[in-house]
Order: structure tokens, then sequence, then C-alpha cells
């Protein structure tokens, strides 16, 4: 029973390794280990010691353990560090990640930080073969560019262009094809829409209001930026009951609002319906990013479609794990085109 139990500990261990599960906190000690699995310390001593016969551990002069040549190089290890609050934006990346790897013999580790001193952030910047980023939504402190120029792999910025500071970055919605949704919203008749946005500006947000704010002295159409400001809570909730304010004192006055997150489109297509406005008849909706979920809405909401991220998110793992190559080309990586998925929340301007 007890060569079993030292078995089945050694195969998970090995998969951890393939994982790169110790790739920040390195490999546990036997008594750590022993008290992490329930078992005796002699069983996870012995575990420790098949795989050091394995040739998967290596015993340092200090006598501490660490990975040996099998376990490193079973598998390179990329990592997706990304804000602790998830949202199906995050998901839709991992998954993209996850096939793009799957042709490169790579694992993929998912990071997740909450705040920009923890200590999670600063120790994935080391121990990996590769890093793709999502930043939190406020602006980036000088100080953590400098530990982020200082990590041990290459990064990738996911969602947000960081290039000015010499990061390749890829970028869904280049602000440009945001005109694409104001155009819809223009040949339908729209002359005031409201921009409204639930996000801390940083540079993408602040793009993609600017793309609003220039398409619209473009074309001469009226409109206000709806903006929450510092508020903490539920996006969703939030922006429903925002809205619902706005509606209440009188002062939503826009044929169209063009959403800068689904949540904001969400919220407001709720607070719309509460006050007895029909969304894609009184009022249309649509929204930037859509997360591949806009379209699953009833009503369905008039959003910019994602485009297939994984020939991208392959080109950047090449470029991780070839460390001697320079990075080719622009930084800025965007998409060629965009779709618009047509839903239910957009029409003719009521009369």
């Amino acid at each position: 029973m007890a060569t079993l139990r030292n078995k089945d500990i050694s195969i998970m261990l090995k998969k951890r390794f393939n994982k790169g599960y110790y790739a920040m906190s390195g490999i546990p000690s036997e008594r750590d280990l022993a008290d992490e699995l329930g078992v005796a310390r002699m069983t996870a001593r012995r575990a420790l010691a098949n795989l050091v016969e394995e040739g998967y551990l290596i015993r340092k002069s200090t006598g501490r353990l660490a990975l040996g040549e099998p376990a490193v190089q079973e598998k390179k290890k990329i990592c997706l560090l990304t804000p602790t609050m998830t949202s199906s934006d995050v998901a839709l990346w991992l998954e993209d990640l996850n096939k793009a790897a799957e042709q490169l013999h790579v694992t993929v580790c998912p990071v997740y930080y909450s705040e920009w001193d923890d200590v999670v952030f600063h120790g994935a910047l080391e121990g990996f073969d590769g890093m793709f980023f999502i930043p939190r939504a406020e602006d980036i402190p000088n100080w953590i560019y400098k530990k982020l120029e200082k990590a041990s792999s290459r990064i990738v910025v996911l969602g947000y262009d960081l290039t000015e500071r010499g990061f390749p970055s890829l970028s869904l919605f280049p602000p440009i094809f945001i005109s694409q949704l104001l155009d819809h919203l223009f040949q339908n008749g729209h002359r005031e829409i409201d921009c409204f946005n639930v996000q801390p500006h940083n540079s993408t947000i602040q793009q993609r209001i600017d793309q609003w704010e220039f398409w619209r002295s473009a074309h001469r159409v009226e409109g206000q930026l709806l903006e929450l400001g510092d508020q903490r809570g539920h996006e969703g909730h939030m922006c429903r009951n925002y809205i619902s304010g706005l509606i209440k004192a009188g002062e939503f006055n826009s044929t169209a609002l063009l959403c800068i997150s689904l949540p904001a489109a969400v919220g407001a297509c709720r607070a719309l319906r509460d006050h007895g406005l029909e969304v894609g008849k009184d009022i249309s909706v649509c929204v930037i990013d859509g997360e591949m979920q806009a379209e699953l809405y009833c009503p369905s909401i008039t959003s910019i479609e994602r485009p297939d991220t994984t020939p991208y998110l392959s080109i950047c793992m090449d470029w991780m794990l070839s460390m001697d190559e320079e990075w080719k080309g622009s930084l800025l990586i965007e998409a060629s085109s965009v779709r618009i998925h047509i839903g239910e929340s957009s029409g003719p301007a009521a009369e």
C-alpha cells in the first residue's frame, strides 16, 4: 500500500511539473508535501527520492530541490498573468491561448493577481518561458513598468496598447473599427448618440472615447459622454441604476447609446426596459466588445465580433520561446478587419 502511495504522489508531482505549478513557489519540502497531502513524512520523502532517482528533481548543494532536465524540457510553460476579477473576456483569451499552445507543445499557466503589490504578481515575473499580460484597468505605475522590463521572460500585452513602453501588444478592437458601429447607427437615422463608460480611464478606454468624439464631430452628431465615475460594485447593477437615474431626472435624451463594455450595455438595456422603453425601437444600444455573448441576450446586442486571435498568439509564443530572435514588424498587433453583429438592440431612430 505504501509503495502505491509513493507512486501516486510521484505521478501527481510530475503532472504538476508539467503544468508549471511550482514555477513561482519552488519545489515543496518533504514536510510541506506531507502536510498538504495528509501522508506520513517518510512517504513524502520516498516519493521525492523516487523523482530524484528518475532525474525529474535534483538536489542542490543547499539541500533544496529543483527541477531536473526531464521536467524542465517536458513542456515549455507560458504564463497568463491576469487580474483576479475574472470575466468572459479573460476566459476567451485563455481558450485561444490553449489552442495556440497545443500546436507548440506548450503549457499555459493562468496566474491571477489582485493588486500591483501582490506577491503573486511579482513571483510570476520569474520562472516562466514567456508571459501574456493583462493589466488592471487603471494606469500602470512607473515602478511596475520597471519590474516588467526586468522580467526573466518575454512579455506580450493582451487587450491594451503598451507599445510605447516597448512591449508587443495585441489589440482586438482598434479604435478605427468603432466607426463601423457608429456608421450603422448613423445609417439608421440616429443623430444623437451618447457614449456610456463604466471603466476607469486608461489608454485603451481613452482611445475608444476619443474615437467616438472624433466620429461624432466629423458627422456633426450630438451626444454626451456618460460616466459613472469612481464607484465600487457590480458593474451591471451600477449601470442599470445610473441610466435609470438619468431617465427619472429627464436627462436621457439620445436615441442611441454606444457602450464601452458589455456590462454597461446589459445594465443600460435593463434600465430602459424598466422604464417602458423598447430597446431597438425607442432606443438603440450597441457595444464595442460583445465578449462572444452579446448575441445570446434578449434582445441580442449589436456589437463588434471578436476576431480569431489564435494565429496572432502562435506568433507571439514562437517569439517568446526563441530568445535569440528579435521582434519583427510593428509592436502593435491588430486585427486587419472585423465584422459587425447586427442584433435586435439597434434599429431605425424613433420619430
